[in-house]
């Protein structure tokens, strides 16, 4: 990571997440060509984002990788195909499984409670990795240690997954995390290489100018050119895998969610449901029933007085706590459209990931369903006036309904 401008000028212009370091020793020490072959053998574009830096070297400007690790990702070469827009590496880690973290004993209370939330971050999406704090390097997964260097390098992660585990270890620079100096980005950062660590690269690698104000594309190192449906193919505002930064928090948007996720689904069941059971929804904020608009062509909206075909639904056991609900209208079911970012529509044959939801009921006795894809919940948007649609983070009056049996 690096700032863009020095570090007086913190208030008035934005900071760089990832960049090279610019001391002249580094920059005037060449990179063995047997190392660019080996790291195009891996995937990777070198033509940005790549030089020495102490006894190995910084690729994409924030990943630290030694001359063996390159080694074992140029063998490890693989065809498999990237699985997310927010781009992931060919390497992931294995899961379900617990990744314990340790974080150095000398950052301050601040750094800690940001490292903590961090985790708890990860951990609020349910995703098939949990995030537990380690109590020494040695019994951890991932270490986060610091250094010390008056450059522009903020820190770097060592590299992506190998092997099935995560990249290890994590390092900080206390020239800006230090016990005087509590930046806005701290807990952002942390989550960021954390990121890398589990094999996500960052959602403008095709053009950093967008985030950084300058550079060029990072190559895709053979991972990343597939997108989810549903997910922006161009870089993604807000993301936490941005490259670069403003110093200020970016928690997980709608679209991380929903690449999280999808990388690493997990288990995570909701409240008991009328499994089997005929019932009509019928929305909270205007007391009308939802339809499956147009015999389900349309998408769903809660804009009716009675119940009719269009306005049933039967609760399907999706395995896991989940469930799905099939229309009356048409036998299709309920589909979260583009992973939540388009509206509910009935219109699938079969139950995939983003025909499942969670079945949550409320302490005022409505529910409210929780699309499983990007953990969003579902509203009756503009207060019944537009289409469902599942892009909610927290439940308010829209995302409440009331249900009953036919």
């Amino acid at each position: 990571m690096r700032k863009i401008v020095p570090y007086l000028c913190l208030l008035l212009l934005a900071f760089l997440f990832a960049c090279k370091k610019e001391d002249k020793q580094t920059a005037a020490s060449p990179v063995p060509e047997e190392i660019s072959a080996k790291l195009k053998t891996a995937g990777f574009d070198i033509s940005e984002g790549l030089s020495k830096y102490k006894d190995g070297y910084l690729v994409e400007y924030d990943i630290f990788l030694t001359a063996d690790q390159i080694n074992t990702l140029a063998a490890e070469k693989t065809d498999k195909k990237p699985q997310v827009e927010h781009y992931t590496t060919n390497n992931l880690v294995s899961s379900p499984r617990t990744l314990r973290i340790y974080m150095d004993a000398g950052f301050d209370a601040y750094m800690q409670s940001s490292f903590d939330q961090a985790l708890g971050r990860y951990n609020a999406q349910h995703l098939g990795l949990s995030f537990q704090r380690a109590a020494s390097s040695g019994a951890a997964d991932i270490s986060i240690f610091s250094f010390y260097e008056v450059s522009n390098v903020l820190g770097y992660s060592a590299g992506f997954p190998v092997g099935g585990n995560p990249a290890s270890p994590i390092r900080l620079n206390t020239y800006y995390y230090n016990n005087s100096s509590h930046r806005a980005d701290a807990l952002t950062v942390i989550a960021h290489e954390i990121g890398h660590a589990i094999g996500y690269r960052h959602t403008d690698y095709m053009n950093r100018a967008f985030s950084c104000g300058s550079g060029g594309s990072e190559g895709d190192a053979g991972v990343g050119a597939n997108p989810v449906l549903g997910t922006p193919t161009a870089p993604s505002a807000g993301s936490w895998m941005l490259a670069c930064s403003s110093n200020t928090d970016r928690p997980f948007t709608f679209y991380d969610r929903i690449a999280l996720v999808t990388t690493y689904p997990g288990t995570y069941p909701g409240n008991t449901a009328p499994l089997g059971k005929i019932i009509s929804l019928k929305a909270r904020i205007n007391n009308k029933y939802v339809c499956a608009e147009n015999g389900g062509a349309n998408a769903l909206i809660a804009n009716r007085d009675a119940v009719g075909p269009w306005e049933q639904f039967r609760v399907i056991d999706a395995g896991n706590g989940l469930i799905a609900l099939q229309s009356l209208a048409n036998n299709s079911y309920v589909c979260a459209e583009a992973a939540g970012a388009s509206p509910l529509i009935a219109n699938r044959s079969a139950i995939g990931l983003w025909e499942r939801f969670r079945w949550i009921t409320n302490s005022d006795g409505s529910v409210s369903l929780q699309a499983f894809v990007s953990n969003s919940y579902v509203a009756a948007e503009n207060a019944g006036a537009a289409s469902l649609i599942a892009n909610r983070e927290v439940i308010g009056d829209w995302e409440k309904y009331s249900w009953q049996q036919h």
